[in-house]
């Protein structure tokens, strides 16, 4: 929550402590944290750098994925950003279609066209047929 001195410390302590451990999760937790530190710093071309490592290792990720899009938001490609989300909705529904993600589609939705109604109404839809009633719809922001 903003104390990057801290979060920094905490990482380098995980990295210590993993170094020595083999697989994909040890490196995905090293390269989400630095991510994660990177954001915090307002580095979003470095923060894409390693999700884009991650997805490497793992393309289903969806915490990489979703941060992913946000970094090329910031880093003014919009259309890229969108590509990237909708990609993934279409693509697998069920792994996809989940409140941070239709958060930041329709944030993009907004940004992006004055038919956003219509994109997130889309969506809406997609949700119903996947998730029913139990989904929280609040994240679509259509009032």
């Amino acid at each position: 929550i903003g104390d990057i001195k801290t979060a920094e410390k905490y990482f380098q302590d995980v990295e210590k402590v993993t170094q020595n451990l083999d697989g994909h999760q040890h490196k995905i937790t090293v390269l989400m944290n630095r991510a994660f530190l990177c954001l915090g710093q307002n580095n979003f071309a470095e923060a894409h750098k390693f999700y884009t490592e991650i997805l490497m290792l793992d393309p289903t990720n969806a915490v990489a994925n979703n941060n992913a899009a946000v970094c090329l938001l910031y880093l003014g490609k919009l259309k890229d950003s969108l590509r990237q989300l909708e990609g993934l909705v279409q693509q697998d529904p069920k792994h996809y279609l989940h409140e941070s993600v239709l958060f930041n589609l329709t944030t993009m939705y907004e940004l992006e066209s004055s038919r956003s109604m219509q994109k997130k109404q889309a969506l809406l839809e997609a949700v119903a047929v996947k998730e029913g009633d139990s989904f929280n719809t609040q994240c679509l922001k259509l009032v």
